[in-house]
């Protein structure tokens, strides 16, 4: 579902009770630092894909990222204008592992200005990824 072009799509990713809490308060530090994440932002994704290139456009606007605790699962839900093949999956990967401290919170710079999806995070599995609402 993420592979089409909806407004809204959410996903879900478990973490152990002990490092759900950990992860989400330095993801959501990462977040209120970084102003790609904390508000609206257009920008070529080409690097958190898994297109190798594309005829269409590659550039996305993301206008919300937000991550919720439910119990010990940490909700990511994303809304923009669409998303590119695994381009949420690769976001929220790469938003953990800078939440881990595995990536730097650079890395989401670095992989849009070099366009470069080797540098990003690793691809999260597609269960727990749902589409909730499509706006036209």
């Amino acid at each position: 579902m993420h592979a089409i072009t909806p407004k809204a799509s959410n996903t879900a990713i478990m973490f152990g009770t002990t490092r759900s809490h950990q992860s989400l308060l330095a993801i959501l530090v990462f977040i209120a630092r970084s102003p790609l994440i904390w508000k609206k932002c257009s920008h070529d994704f080409i690097g958190f894909s898994a297109l190798k290139k594309s005829k269409k456009s590659t550039v996305r606007t993301i206008d919300e990222i937000t991550i919720t605790p439910e119990g010990d699962l940490l909700r990511f839900t994303f809304k923009g204008n669409g998303f590119l093949h695994k381009m949420v999956r690769i976001l929220t990967g790469t938003l953990i592992a800078i939440g881990d401290g595995t990536l730097p919170p650079e890395v989401i710079d670095q992989v849009l200005a070099d366009k470069v999806r080797q540098a990003a995070g690793e691809t999260v599995p597609s269960h727990g990824l749902f589409l909730d609402e499509v706006y036209y």
